[in-house]
């Protein structure tokens, strides 16, 4: 190996402590002239891929804690690729939030849409307070005593929408609000820092 390849790994190991320190996910999302827009999304090396999905060009990727399992997580980050949506970017949230206000009435505490637009596409931050829903063989349950901060950050692209999620569960009863809030103040941090833009 050239003196110029083993400075070039020193410098990438300065940065990330490791070769695998994050998971990196690129996805193509506008263009620029001939020029693909793509933007990145830097995984924590702390969790794992644990469901991976391609359905009619649609992605569906799923991150848990190396610790946890899909039955029983605390913490989840969902990247989703779609190929389109059915109403335009700002009628898409109308719906969204109807359908969490249906699902779970008066017992959300917090429903947010922050619309805005980045590198000429629309986007928006979306933030729910909801009870917990655990998902199993395609049936949805409640559990009790559980409820979930999700944060959402979405690019509307050239041929549909494109969204990274961060969740994280935590004890109703036994949770105060300075820590509720600092989970808010991660999931946000996460959001915020986590994706680049590639041009």
């Amino acid at each position: 190996m050239t003196r110029k390849w083993w400075f070039f790994l020193f410098i990438l190991l300065g940065f990330t402590g490791s070769l695998k320190a994050v998971d990196i996910r690129k996805f193509v999302v506008g263009w620029k002239g001939e020029k693909k827009v793509e933007f990145q999304i830097a995984v924590p090396s702390t969790f794992k891929l644990e469901n991976g999905v391609i359905i009619d060009g649609s992605t569906l990727l799923e991150f848990i804690p190396q610790n946890e399992t899909c039955d029983d997580w605390i913490e989840i980050i969902t990247i989703q690729e779609s190929c389109k949506i059915d109403f335009g970017f700002k009628e898409y949230f109308e719906v969204l939030k109807s359908s969490y206000i249906q699902q779970h009435g008066c017992e959300i505490e917090k429903l947010e849409v922050v619309l805005g637009e980045e590198q000429g596409m629309p986007t928006a931050f979306f933030y729910v307070d909801k009870p917990a829903m655990k998902i199993k063989n395609g049936v949805m349950f409640a559990m009790p005593g559980k409820r979930e901060l999700c944060g959402k950050r979405f690019i509307k692209t050239y041929i549909g929408l494109f969204n990274v999620q961060y969740t994280i569960r935590f004890d109703s009863k036994t949770t105060p609000k300075e820590q509720k809030q600092k989970l808010r103040e991660k999931i946000e941090d996460f959001l915020s820092h986590a994706g680049s833009w590639c041009v």
